[in-house]
């Protein structure tokens, strides 16, 4: 969601040849009920969407490439790998909070406002914690190097794991992304 120079690294190291295209604007998320990244959908010629991996999708994983190659090579005409997580089902005034605030976020960022960003994925992680793609973005704004040259994924399986215990302990004091309340 930050743009095609935070996903190129990963198409280059991949010594991809197809054509990357990037949801900077996050529509394809919410619509697919994508919580986790990376996500890797291919679209053919006419337009209809011929792979959805939805979640875990690297091309440098032998069953992502086995998948490609049975697309490519016309054994398969659609393969679709569901989520590993299941969408919450949010009403629609917090969905529509939700990709506001990930839009404005995407904004502040691009306007040269990390902090700002932040604060706004926060709120929108607030509404929905399940949400990695939010939670990594804001990941990737503190802890670059966590990212790039490579993931590290035993860092956000810790990192995860002390989030969600602050945030529950967070939610049992009343507390939301502007703080908790004061004590009367």
């Amino acid at each position: 969601m930050q743009g095609p120079e935070f996903s190129r690294p990963w198409h280059l190291a991949a010594h991809a040849t197809f054509t990357t295209v990037v949801d900077k604007e996050n529509i394809l998320a919410p619509l697919y009920g994508a919580k986790l990244i990376p996500n890797g959908i291919f679209v053919a010629p006419d337009g209809t969407i011929r792979l959805k991996w939805i979640g875990g999708f690297d091309v440098a994983k032998a069953e992502c490439t086995t998948a490609i190659e049975k697309l490519l090579g016309g054994d398969q005409e659609l393969i679709y790998v569901p989520s590993r997580i299941t969408p919450r089902d949010l009403p629609s005034v917090e969905r529509e909070l939700i990709a506001t605030k990930v839009r404005l976020g995407h904004a502040l960022l691009a306007l040269g406002k990390p902090e700002e960003a932040v604060a706004e994925w926060q709120w929108a992680l607030y509404y929905d914690p399940d949400d990695l793609t939010v939670r990594k973005q804001i990941w990737m704004v503190a802890h670059p190097e966590k990212f790039l040259p490579t993931i590290d994924w035993a860092w956000q399986k810790v990192q995860i794991a002390q989030e969600r215990e602050e945030e529950a302990r967070q939610k049992a004091a009343d507390c939301g992304p502007d703080g908790c309340p004061l004590p009367r």
